[in-house]
């Protein structure tokens, strides 16, 4: 919301903002729900354009207490089946495929499904899941040791990118040019 903050308060504009997992976000604006949407889609579509954004880099963290609790051992492929963590749906596989790549672990797990990035955070600083999360959303946390990296120097890399139709509003040219001019200082580029 930071990236178009400016844009909506001095333009007086009211958007109506669609939530998703961002490898389905491109579907909703193929089938017209939306107009512009943040996915790793990397094509655009036939009549859209697409910029990149940057990178968004997602860290494995959990509070110490809950490391205690349920890693003490490591991050065990028991440890794994038993401790909860978060998705953001059932569509979202950011978390399946970073536990197969860092630990081999391809087992079930349990976990609260959440579709909020904000949510995540509360949910795992609170101690009762841990989970994949942005690194800019938790810097402090991870400064402060409030949060811990389960899989120190294991890290998930989504490339995200900005679509949207080629035909459009002076008020959608300047969120675009907003969105990607916030993204060049805020994502890794």
């Amino acid at each position: 919301m930071e990236a178009i903050t400016p844009v909506v308060a001095a333009r007086r504009v009211v958007l109506q903002i669609v939530m998703d997992d961002q490898d389905y976000t491109h579907e909703l604006m193929r089938s017209g729900q939306v107009s512009g949407c943040i996915s790793t889609r990397a094509t655009p579509f036939q009549g859209g354009e697409c910029h990149y954004l940057g990178t968004m880099r997602y860290l494995c963290l959990a509070t110490p207490a809950f490391r205690d609790r349920y890693f003490a051992q490591g991050t065990t492929h028991t440890a794994l089946a038993q401790a909860p963590t978060i998705r953001f749906s059932n569509k979202d596989d950011l978390h399946p495929q970073f536990l197969d790549k860092a630990a081999g672990y391809r087992g079930a797990f349990p976990h609260f499904t959440l579709p909020t990035p904000q949510g995540f955070v509360e949910l795992t600083r609170l101690g009762l899941a841990y989970s994949l999360l942005p690194e800019q959303m938790v810097d402090d946390d991870l400064q402060t040791g409030r949060l811990v990296d389960l899989f120190s120097g294991q890290f998930t890399d989504l490339p995200l990118y900005w679509h949207h139709w080629r035909v459009e509003s002076p008020i959608a040219q300047i969120l675009t040019e907003a969105l990607t001019a916030y993204c060049s200082h805020h994502l890794r580029q």
